[in-house]
Order: structure tokens, then sequence, then C-alpha cells
């Protein structure tokens, strides 16, 4: 018997299926350009405030000395450090330096808490510009990336918070908007490219 057409099955063969195109390297999401932006914008912050540390007045020097003193200088009872002068403005009226406010726990510990806290901001002051300057450079040469956002973003929380003792309600919102930047940088690293370390 003849095979007849209907007796061939009328499936019909299903076509292959076609291979995904491949991303292109440079095709990068609008996330990935907003993520190297505000990490550019965030080292750069850090970077240059902390340099500002060691500016001088006119004729505009930087140098470490004039942050915190020659020996020459240092050995002037009447000579006051660039660093000593910007912790004591918050240290001073922040009431942290008055043992009176600390007789809670005892009229012999209020005195060390006092000078505690004395001894804190000094080293705070001594350490500021370089965990701007250190901070910055990490996130903008992408090591440790995720470690500079937080340094750095932890440097200007202290600020804001020095700043609310004064209150000087212009700089705390100016920093409030640096610390929005940090903060927005560190919330896109997913989408950072270009570094060094994934971290």
């Amino acid at each position: 018997m003849a095979d007849t057409p209907s007796s061939y099955s009328s499936a019909k063969p299903e076509p292959a299926e076609r291979p995904a195109p491949k991303k292109s390297c440079c095709a990068w999401s609008d996330l990935t350009v907003a993520a190297i932006l505000l990490r550019i914008c965030a080292a750069m912050l850090l970077i240059l405030s902390g340099v500002d540390k060691f500016k001088s007045g006119a004729p505009c020097t930087y140098s470490t000395d004039n942050y915190y003193g020659t020996p020459a200088d240092l050995a002037n009872p009447k000579y006051v450090p660039k660093m000593v002068k910007i912790v004591n403005v918050v240290y001073a009226n922040s009431g942290l330096d008055n043992p009176n406010n600390f007789t809670a726990f005892g009229k012999e510990n209020s005195e060390k808490i006092a000078n505690a806290f004395g001894w804190s901001f000094y080293r705070f002051g001594q350490a500021l510009p370089w965990l701007m300057i250190v901070s910055g450079v990490l996130i903008l040469v992408g090591l440790l990336n995720r470690v500079g956002h937080f340094v750095g973003g932890m440097v200007w929380l202290s600020l804001i918070i020095g700043q609310l003792f004064l209150p000087d309600i212009e700089t705390v919102v100016r920093l409030l908007v640096i610390f929005v930047v940090s903060v927005g940088a560190l919330a896109l690293q997913k989408h950072n490219r270009f570094c060094l370390t994934r971290f």
C-alpha cells in the first residue's frame, strides 16, 4: 500500500533556539554610572577636606606644621595650634569639659571622665585629616571600598554630631548633604566598576 499524505506526521520541527546576544562590556546601566559618579564625588570630598586642614592663610601653603604647629611654636605657651582650636570649639561648647556635669558618677570620677573626653577629642583631632585622606584614597582607587565608605561616613557623622553641640545648623545641613552622598555611594557599591577589590 502506498504511503498517503495523511500517514505523515503533521507536526513541524521546532526551530532551534537562538543564542542570547552577548552583553557588551561597555554597556553600563544607569546605576553603574551613578555609582561611579558618587564614588568619585565622595572620595574627592574626603581628600580635599582632609588636605584643607593643612592649609594656612594668605599666602596659602600646605604643611602639617600649619595644623599641628612647629616645635618652636609649641614652645610658646600662648600658641594654640589649629588642631586644638578646631577641637576646643566643640569640646568647650558641649559641656564635656566640665566635671560638674558628671557628678552622678561620683566626685572622684567626674574629673577623670572630663579628662577622658578631652583626651578623646584631642586624639580625634590629631587623626581627623588622615582619616579623611586615607578613606578618600581607598574609595577613589577602589581598594577596600566598603571599609573606605564606612570610615568616611563615620567621619562625617562625627562632625555632624559635633556641630549639633554648638549648634551650627547651616554647617550641619552642609555636612548632612555630604553624608547622604557617602551613604548613596555605599548603597550603590554592588554596581561599582573599576575596583581593585570588590569588597
